[in-house]
């Protein structure tokens, strides 16, 4: 699996991980509680209380992540059960395939099924599944030539599948970045002046962004985007 696509998945739900969701749920619950109290504010709070598109892009950011979650894991899974089940059949298994097996076997029972998941636990345990798994694909492809097991352990995964789930899985990313970057150009589009000049950080955070051409650079800015919502 390409480098630069396990960096830009993995900084971006280990981020979220930290910092995003608890303060999701805190301002998801600060909107309920100023709306249902909107009847007894002053004018200038009700026009305030109609601008929602702050929550709605992180609302929706994190849904489109939530997605690109269960896609990698429901889609993933097949393959690791195939490709476990032919390392398995393999005779005369040194220690290191027999590692990798047990690796493979671990991940499968302890990630039985996350396409339920919708709480913020249920989420969170998501991301660490599709991480691991990332992990175990991108240790697989950077195995050293000369260990015993590294020939049998890649052409497993090639055999059932892992190129195309590596392209498949770029496609959906590509959906889901560019809906990501519309989605903010939009809302800076229809930003007030006075607005702008409170949205700085996201603001520069999103020139940098766009401006950025290395992947690996543009990366890691992607991993930051939930902290431009930090005061």
């Amino acid at each position: 699996m390409a480098k630069t696509l396990i960096i830009l998945i993995v900084s971006t739900f280990l981020l979220l991980q930290v910092q995003a969701l608890p303060r999701m749920r805190r301002d998801t619950g600060e909107v309920v509680v100023q709306e249902k109290a909107a009847n007894v504010r002053t004018h200038h709070t009700s026009e305030k209380l109609k601008f929602r598109p702050r929550q709605v892009l992180m609302t929706t950011t994190l849904a489109d992540l939530v997605g690109l979650a269960k896609y990698v894991t429901e889609h993933g899974r097949p393959l690791f059960n195939k490709t476990l089940a032919q390392l398995e059949a393999v005779p005369d298994k040194c220690a290191g395939l027999r590692a990798n097996i047990t690796r493979i076997s671990e991940y499968l029972k302890a990630n039985d099924d996350k396409s339920g998941s919708n709480g913020e636990a249920d989420i969170l345990s998501l991301f660490e599944s599709m991480i691991t798994l990332t992990d175990i694909l991108q240790d697989a492809n950077e195995m050293p030539p000369e260990l015993e097991q590294t020939k049998t352990v890649q052409q497993a995964f090639i055999d059932n599948g892992s190129d195309k789930f590596e392209k498949d899985l770029m496609e959906e990313l590509k959906v889901v970045s560019g809906k990501f970057e519309r989605a903010i150009a939009h809302y800076l589009s229809i930003l007030t002046e006075e607005q702008k000049a409170e949205e700085t950080k996201l603001i520069n955070w999103y020139n940098n962004f766009t401006s950025e051409k290395d992947d690996e650079k543009k990366a890691e800015y992607y991993s930051n985007f939930f902290d431009t919502f930090n005061p």
